[in-house]
């Protein structure tokens, strides 16, 4: 069905993997010779792409997989504004979340989160320039989603942040970065998964030269095959020339990150690891 799709004209489309109705995949065709077509397709989600042609001889030329890329990126950015507008009416209609089941079962404060008429929290999700691309939605029972076709890469939820900031705080989750902040003070940015991590933090460091950048890392160490969380957050370090920590946890506990350690430990505990690195 993908090779009917009109030339010039972009066809979105799901990826084996991503969540349903995520159209993160998208193809273009053009005219690619005599009897011939040519397609460029890719993932958003991934920023890749690929090239096919119909004749095994002809090749998609530079001409029209430059205009196909420019196409993609033209779509994909008008996607991200009307979501990023629709976000905005949401969290203006919204109410700030002074209770909410998923704050009080995590300890932990609203900070910057609204809630919903569905009792859903929403977090704000902004770009380097302050400016809100999209929204995360928190459910009572602690399930998270994205608004769908926002941009969330390179972008964060910001708790304290600002310009003079000498020491900044980078973690994956929001009852994470809100259990940071409270114990220490400090700006944090709350970069919402392992793999955002490097984008935001890079991004950060252009941002703030002079800063001392710290990754408080979730260790994922029930996972035996990796630790997604270690292991993006040492990448991210070595990229941003950022410091990073991890909390430990014991073999049998379900803990990951700084807030299951603050159940133990307690924010004077968690004060304390910081500031060893922070000093």
């Amino acid at each position: 069905m993908l090779l009917e799709t009109p030339p010039g004209k972009i066809q979105r489309f799901e990826i084996v993997g991503d969540k349903k109705g995520n159209l993160n995949g998208w193809l273009i065709s053009f005219n690619n010779g005599y009897e011939s077509h040519g397609y460029v397709f890719g993932s958003w989600k991934l920023g890749s792409y690929h090239t096919f042609s119909s004749n095994k001889t002809a090749s998609v030329d530079r001409l029209n997989l430059e205009s196909a890329r420019r196409e993609a990126n033209r779509s994909q950015e008008e996607q991200q504004r009307q979501v990023a507008n629709a976000c905005y009416e949401q969290w203006k209609r919204a109410e700030p979340a002074a209770r909410h089941p998923y704050l009080a079962r995590k300890g932990i404060q609203a900070h910057i989160a609204k809630v919903d008429t569905y009792n859903r929290l929403l977090i704000p999700v902004v770009d380097m320039a302050g400016q809100l691309t999209s929204l995360q939605y928190i459910k009572p029972t602690g399930c998270k989603l994205f608004s769908k076709g926002g941009k969330k890469s390179g972008c964060f939820c910001p708790l304290g942040y600002g310009e003079s900031a000498s020491t900044i705080l980078v973690c994956e989750g929001f009852a994470t970065g809100a259990t940071l902040r409270e114990a220490t003070g400090l700006p944090v940015i709350v970069a919402f998964d392992a793999g955002n991590l490097k984008p935001v933090t890079m991004s950060l460091r252009l941002q703030h030269p002079h800063s001392k950048i710290i990754i408080c890392a979730d260790n994922d160490h029930l996972n035996r095959n990796q630790n997604v969380g270690l292991n993006k957050a040492t990448e991210a370090a070595k990229c941003s020339g950022a410091y990073m920590i991890y909390p430990g946890f014991a073999a049998n506990d379900n803990g990951t990150d700084f807030n299951d350690l603050a159940v133990t430990a307690g924010l004077d505990g968690i004060q304390k690891i910081i500031q060893e690195v922070a000093a």
